[in-house]
This record gives structure tokens, C-alpha cells and sequence, in this order.
């Protein structure tokens, strides 16, 4: 991509794009593979575990994924207001990725984001938030364990990047228990991750390389 002129951060956005598809692609295969060793052999069934689904009427799906993007990104915002008034710098790796150009701006919103939105869903309100819950008979304890996870999955982010992670992942994770089905978060990260790269509120400060 770089040969071609695509610039640095958008080879960084499909090579992320590319390693999201491969871990949805796994998380498939193995939902598979646990239908086959069940005996169930139904992958319809498999996906409906996963919330990918349309229990929800289309405008209640519509009302939870307003009411889920506008939770979270007040999180967002909190947390970016918390880091100003500790005077804690962005770490370099999450102001980076976010598009400075017309074009990226195109690739993230168009690309990344929903990427980043399904995927990261279906792997963790999805597959690890169903197994934990079908595995201990807990599904707060479910929402939980998933949101720490995904959270450390942030650390490049830092300390705060990783409890803002941690708390809207705990807002998703309700979301989908309550309404049985993924796609109002998924809705809901798609919008968050587009509004994070088009909105700067307050403008990042300078990152730190650490």
C-alpha cells in the first residue's frame, strides 16, 4: 500500500482491518467447530448465540443503538476531560492512528471503523461474553470479565485508555444481554469510532512516546 501511494496510516488501517477479519474468522471457526463436536451442526443457531441476529424491531434496534453510542461517548468524553485536568498526555500509538487527512478520514470512517466495530463486537459481546456466560451461568459476571479483557486489550492506550475501554465495554456488554441481539453495539462502536476520528473535543495534546 505504501508503493502505491496509499500513505502510512491507511496501510495501518487495512493491515488493522485485515488482522480484525482474521480473528472473526477464527471465532467462526471455532464456533463451528463446537456446533460439530455439540451435534447440533447449526450455524444459524451458532450466530443467534452470538447476538448476530434481528430479534429487536428495526426501531427499537435503532432507539438502543442511539441510546448505546450516546453512553459511551459521553464515557469518551469524560475520559478525555479527566486526562486534560490530570495534564496526562495521549500516548502516542492512540493519537497516530487517528486520520490528520481528507482521504484518511475516508479510510477510517469507511474502513476501519466498521471493522474495528464488527469485529471487536462479535469477539467480545459476541463469542467471549456468550462462552463465559454459558460456561459459569452468570451473565453480569460475563459482562464483566469481557469488558476486563477488552480493556487490556487497550493497554497501549494507557491507564485511562484502558478503564475508558473497560467502561464502554461494560455499556455494550449490558446492551447486548438486554436486548438478546449484537447489532445495536455494533451500531453503537461503529458510530463511536467514527465520531472519535472526526470529532477532536478538546483537540488532542502532544503524545507521548511512552
Amino acid at each position: 500500500m505504501l508503493q502505491i501511494g496509499a500513505g502510512q496510516r491507511i496501510a495501518d488501517y487495512l493491515l488493522i482491518t485485515w488482522r480484525t477479519a482474521a480473528s472473526v474468522a477464527l471465532v467462526f471457526a471455532f464456533s463451528w467447530a463446537l456446533e460439530q463436536h455439540s451435534g447440533r451442526g447449526d450455524m444459524g443457531a451458532a450466530f443467534a448465540d452470538l447476538g448476530l441476529n434481528l430479534r429487536l424491531p428495526l426501531a427499537s434496534a435503532g432507539v438502543l443503538s442511539v441510546l448505546l453510542f450516546a453512553t459511551c461517548y459521553a464515557i469518551n468524553l469524560g475520559f478525555t476531560f479527566l486526562r486534560r485536568a490530570l495534564r496526562r498526555n495521549a500516548k502516542f500509538a492512540t493519537v497516530n492512528i487517528l486520520p490528520q487527512t481528507m482521504w484518511e478520514t475516508v479510510a477510517f470512517s469507511l474502513i476501519l471503523s466498521p471493522a474495528a466495530g464488527i469485529g471487536e463486537e462479535i469477539i467480545y459481546r459476541g463469542f467471549l461474553q456468550w462462552a463465559l456466560a454459558t460456561t459459569t451461568g452468570d451473565p453480569i459476571s460475563a459482562i464483566g470479565t469481557q469488558a476486563v479483557v477488552f480493556g487490556m486489550a487497550h493497554l497501549y492506550q494507557g491507564g485511562l485508555g484502558v478503564l475508558r475501554t473497560f467502561a464502554i465495554g461494560v455499556v455494550l456488554g449490558a446492551g447486548t444481554l438486554v436486548s438478546g441481539s449484537l447489532i445495536p453495539a455494533i451500531v453503537a462502536h461503529i458510530l463511536i469510532d467514527i465520531a472519535s476520528g472526526i470529532v477532536r473535543v478538546p483537540p488532542p495534546r502532544a503524545a507521548t512516546a511512552s
